[in-house]
């Protein structure tokens, strides 16, 4: 919002008559003329009690600017520590004088352009008078409403009635009362329609708007005198036409200017992929993405990694699966954030260390379709997971089904799971605040015993009722239940054992196994502390894989906030990545992962059939190799470049 003065109207605020006159930057005169009423006021000695000394100024239309400026900031901070030196109204008539004097004192947080010679302050959604504006335009909507209904109603019970007392009324008479009480109604039911249908059509369209943010209702300080001020603005004509307005306190003349999303747009060109997988499809502004990647959200599973070592631990084969299916479920918090995390290059990787004991690897093993694989292991147990993500876009919303495999074996007693997680929804991707939800079945199978964990997601209701919350149970090889599990996913998960009918045993009680860490306040994209971890390179190893993702430059340019350089880098790796696979068919190759083999096995899931990936043990050897060389220089990881690359100088590591 900018506004630039141009003069002022005349206002009362005080009890003498002067005139005040300068030239504003424009070049163009303007005055101030402050009157008011002296008859019967009493004289100031009269008013002047004993009290708090403050600086004399003299009369304050030939007070200096230093003067004044001396006096406001003294009676400023009286007036914040409770003990006012100065009526109100002569306050005000010292700050008027100090705006006219040009006074930084008195200034209120405006930026200014020498070149256009104008003051500008930021504006801000004012939702409050959008609400107002709503409700007026529902009242007159329900009055055009009712006008058009009203007759109508009238009109075909006269109708009715007319019919159903013909056959009880005898004589011309009655025939010529019916009529004309018939006509009436028609005249009754066409002048309703004349009147209400103009009213509820242009209800409906402000309505309309208001809710497309057509009409937006914007808030602010005035640039020169830092009063609030209100403004309703149409975004589609304000680049055209800004909308121009006057001060109601200091009058000086304002200019709303405003950039909005243009949804419109993405709209049209989102609407032919309804129905479709837009997985690796369309090319996303680095506006929605945050400074990740999907493979080091595929690491994310592992802040809660020490519920895995839990279970290992364990000799009660159904707290096992307590254990297990918690950590499961403990990723959905972070799974909540709305924005999208990088698709990896073909050939990249993440690698974690200095978590739990936890050593993490993750590549990217195909483009189209997106498939990333990983492995972690520690003392406990191995986690592998072959991901497919596949998607259905259905206009505001997207569906998103976890084509994927995921098993992990406990160590101690060989003990294998098998984990099947619900699908998830993206809600409002285009119109209104974007929510995920998972409404569905989690079930986590002991493939050595036969026993298993049912939790069922509950589905979000109007209002947000039962979001979060998350109810199941764990059963025998036999389908008998052992365990009930509640809570909810993005804060904790309570178990208690159970009879054969799923009711509690007396003499339990609920005890917690898992409650969400303490996350960073207001952080931009809602990260936790140890989705800080991932990012940083605390948790990298010695010798980083130049394939890894901490040094995608586009990554790390909107980490740091500068997203006209990670739109850049962004639309370079991917026009690099789009000419390797040129030069790949062109000579004939196939792209082989380092760190991952592709097995004959094709697993059934729930969405389709997806073939496995298995660890080749190839990383634990780079690995040990490197950690037992003492020989290797030590490298500040941020320093090297980022190369996934198939051909060209890939990095010996």
């Amino acid at each position: 919002m900018a506004g630039t003065s141009a003069s002022f109207t005349p206002h009362v605020i005080g009890s003498t008559s002067v005139d005040l006159s300068r030239n504003c930057r424009t070049g163009a005169p303007f005055s101030v003329r402050i009157s008011g009423r002296t008859d019967g006021a009493p004289a100031f000695g009269e008013m002047l009690t004993e009290g708090p000394s403050c600086i004399y100024v003299g009369p304050i239309e030939t007070a200096s600017k230093e003067t004044l400026e001396a006096l406001y900031s003294q009676a400023r901070d009286a007036y914040y520590s409770g003990e006012p030196l100065i009526v109100d109204d002569m306050f005000d008539r010292v700050e008027l004088k100090l705006r006219w004097y040009g006074s930084k004192s008195v200034i209120k947080y405006p930026r200014c352009s020498l070149r256009r010679q104008s003051a500008y302050a930021d504006a801000e959604e004012d939702l409050s008078q959008v609400l107002a504006l709503a409700s007026i335009w529902i009242m007159f909507l329900a009055f055009g409403s009712s006008a058009c209904i009203i007759p109508v109603i009238y009109t075909v019970g006269l109708a009715y009635q007319d019919a159903y007392s013909s056959g009880f009324s005898y004589g011309g008479q009655a025939s010529v009362v019916e009529f004309l009480a018939m006509l009436n109604g028609v005249l009754f039911m066409a002048f309703g329609s004349v009147i209400g249908y103009p009213i509820a059509s242009a209800s409906v369209k402000v309505l309309q708007g208001l809710w497309r943010n057509n009409l937006v209702a914007l808030k602010g300080a005035c640039p020169n005198c830092g009063e609030e001020v209100f403004a309703f603005v149409r975004p589609d004509q304000c680049d055209k036409s800004p909308h121009r307005a006057d001060c109601h306190v200091c009058g000086s003349f304002l200019e709303f200017q405003i950039k909005v999303e243009d949804r419109d747009s993405y709209w049209k060109m989102m609407h032919k992929y309804i129905g479709s997988d837009i997985t690796s499809m369309v090319t996303l502004p680095v506006l929605i993405f945050e400074p990740m990647t999907m493979l080091q959200k595929m690491a994310e599973i592992m802040e809660y990694s020490y519920l895995l070592d839990r279970a290992d631990e364990c000799e009660d084969p159904y707290m096992r699966l307590v254990y297990a299916s918690s950590w499961a479920i403990s990723v959905y918090y972070a799974y909540q954030r709305t924005w999208k995390p990088f698709n990896p290059i073909l050939g990249e990787t993440y690698e974690m260390s200095n978590h739990g004991g936890v050593a993490f690897i993750a590549e990217q093993v195909s483009h189209h379709p997106p498939m990333g694989v990983g492995h972690a292991e520690n003392e406990h147990f191995t986690y592998d997971v072959t991901s497919k993500l596949k998607t259905k876009f259905l206009g505001n919303s997207l569906d998103v089904y976890p084509v994927g495999r995921t098993r992990v074996t406990l160590k101690r007693d060989s003990v294998v799971l098998d984990l099947v997680p619900p699908p998830t929804k993206v809600n409002n991707l285009i119109f209104g605040r974007t929510w995920v939800d998972s409404p569905g079945e989690m079930i986590m199978t002991n493939l050595t015993t036969g026993d298993k964990v049912v939790l069922y997601f509950q589905p979000c209701g109007w209002f947000g009722a039962g979001r979060y919350e998350v109810d199941g149970y764990v059963y025998n090889a036999n389908e008998e239940p052992q365990i009930l599990m509640t809570g909810k996913w993005n804060q904790m998960l309570s178990y208690q054992p159970c009879d054969m009918e799923g009711e509690p045993l007396p003499g339990t009680e609920l005890k917690e196994v898992w409650h969400v860490a303490e996350v960073p306040a207001n952080d931009k994209f809602q990260y936790t502390h140890f989705a800080h971890k991932i990012n940083s390179f605390d948790t990298a190893p010695r010798k980083l894989l130049a394939s890894d993702s901490r040094l995608r430059p586009d990554r790390y340019a909107l980490e740091k906030g500068d997203l006209s350089k990670a739109g850049a880098e962004k639309g370079r790796l991917e026009e690099r990545q789009r000419a390797e696979k040129k030069t790949r068919e062109a000579k004939g190759h196939q792209f082989s992962p380092r760190w991952f083999d592709l097995t004959d096995e094709v697993a059934p899931t729930p969405w389709g059939d997806l073939e496995i990936y298995q660890y080749n043990g190839k990383y634990t050897e780079h690995r040990a190799a490197v950690d037992s060389s003492d020989g290797i220089d030590e490298v500040d990881a941020k320093s090297i470049e980022f190369n996934p690359w198939q051909y060209g100088n890939l990095s010996a590591e």
